[in-house]
């Protein structure tokens, strides 16, 4: 984040969602909505104007595809990350957003937590998935899909794996487990290391790479 306060633009040709949207985010410290757009002109022309820190967007507008708007703004201002925000929660979506630059993808009806996670995670250089579309692709991952990639993680690294993905803490993971944080933390090291990635957004872009996500 450029700014100590995460400046955000809104696009949805729908007025009643932007105003809900802008809601949840108006209530939110360290957030600010800069600008709302119904259609992709309007958006280009406010993130021209305002070089805002994140869009938020649906994927479906009146003039143009959001997947096609994601590709632009990331193409003219790479400095601006890009947050679907979208009923679609197939993964062609998904995997489309995300290959054209996108860097967060919330399903509509998620918590309005969900939305504040997903801004905070991309300004910070992170990718969000929604976490029911995030254990879906663990769950491919785990299931026989990824099995070369993860055929060195141990029985227990692979459910701890599958509980981050879910958005489980550390304190819940031993909670759920039944083991002591430090070792949740031990697992999640080796886990990492031994699937060559650093964070979840890294997780994300592999198991893309790798196939484990059909485009």
């Amino acid at each position: 984040m450029r700014q100590s306060r995460l400046r955000v633009v809104l696009v949805d040709d729908h007025e009643v969602v932007r105003a809900g949207v802008r809601a949840i985010l108006d209530g939110e410290e360290g957030l600010e909505v800069v600008g709302e757009a119904g259609t992709a002109d309007e958006a280009l022309a406010i993130v021209a104007r305002e070089a805002p820190d994140a869009v938020l967007m649906d994927i479906a507008l009146p003039d143009a595809s959001g997947i096609d708007l994601t590709r632009r703004i990331r193409s003219t201002y790479p400095h601006t990350q890009v947050v679907i925000l979208t009923f679609h929660e197939g993964e062609e979506y998904f995997t489309q957003a995300l290959r054209a630059g996108a860097a967060g993808y919330v399903v509509k009806g998620s918590p309005a937590a969900d939305i504040k996670r997903a801004l905070e995670a991309v300004a910070a250089g992170e990718t969000y998935l929604s976490p029911r579309l995030a254990s879906g692709l663990v769950t491919k991952f785990l299931d026989g899909q990824g099995e070369v990639a993860l055929a060195g993680l141990t029985s227990r690294e692979r459910e701890v794996a599958d509980l981050l993905v879910e958005g489980l803490s550390n304190q819940e993971i031993a909670l759920k487990l039944d083991i002591s944080v430090t070792t949740v933390q031990t697992h999640r090291s080796h886990i990492m290391e031994k699937l060559g990635v650093r964070n979840y957004g890294e997780f994300v872009r592999f198991a893309i790479r790798n196939g484990l996500i059909s485009p």
